[in-house]
């Protein structure tokens, strides 16, 4: 199995508060949580921590405003939420130095809280058929033979799975995501769950994104569309995980 672990540090973002509360407090709080799409784990995840917060604070009122990991930390900043859940190292770093995607530096408009896990699963597939169409074992076969595909890939406004997980290994093997589209190929834009929908559907060759080790939805995939895994080394997983200072496995 190849599985990299550019092991994001997931952290909840605050916007700026006009004074702190302090830990003896027991009134309720009212607060908006963005940072997660309207379906899947971190949905899940922040309705989880909203229950608590109601449940330790009687009286709380605790909404959810769909929105992407990068576009959670753009919210807070624009004080269109108080908290995002979803925000890794790459959102943060590229929000405070205004890089792309970001238009302007963030900084001095967030507080890191606290870190709610520290790994994500990068999965990198691809379809047998088209693997053994093109020669293609690994992602050294694919810099040096520079296939045609269809890449079923996140958004750039999702930072984690696309330029702090993805595009870094690319960088590491010696191309880019633009050079997909130079070679012939084409993108599926979207969260996995649009991705795993093009590999059933035969609209994608490829799927890079971010899924739990041993996900069931894959399972089921393979064993009606075979399946495998590109092949990487730990030393270009490495290179591409100090990018953003991450650490990196591959299961």
């Amino acid at each position: 199995m190849r599985v990299a672990v550019l092991a994001a540090a997931l952290v909840v973002t605050l916007g700026p508060m006009s004074a702190l509360a302090d830990f003896n407090d027991k009134n309720p709080i009212n607060a908006t949580v963005t940072g997660a799409t309207p379906s899947g784990y971190p949905r899940t995840m922040v309705e989880g921590l909203n229950a608590v917060v109601r449940d330790a604070y009687p009286g709380s009122s605790i909404s959810f405003k769909p929105n992407s990991p990068g576009g959670g930390v753009l919210a807070v900043a624009e004080k269109q939420a108080d908290f995002t859940a979803t925000a890794t190292g790459t959102e943060i770093r590229l929000g405070l130095e205004g890089k792309d995607p970001y238009k302007t530096p963030l900084k001095g408009k967030l507080s890191y809280v606290m870190m709610l896990y520290d790994n994500q699963f990068m999965h990198f597939i691809m379809t047998k058929e088209w693997a053994d169409a093109n020669g293609i074992k690994s992602w050294a076969d694919i810099a040096a033979k520079k296939p045609k595909m269809r890449l079923a890939i996140n958004r750039p406004d999702n930072p984690q799975t696309t330029i702090g997980g993805p595009y870094e290994v690319m960088k590491a093997y010696g191309f880019t995501i633009n050079d997909i589209a130079k070679w012939g190929g084409s993108y599926v834009l979207g969260n996995s769950q649009i991705g795993l929908d093009a590999l059933t559907d035969g609209k994608a060759d490829v799927f890079m994104n971010a899924r739990n080790v041993g996900d069931s939805l894959l399972k089921d995939i393979a064993s009606k569309r075979p399946l495998l895994w590109i092949d990487g080394d730990m030393q270009h997983m490495q290179k591409a995980a100090d990018a953003f200072h991450f650490k990196a496995d591959i299961v």
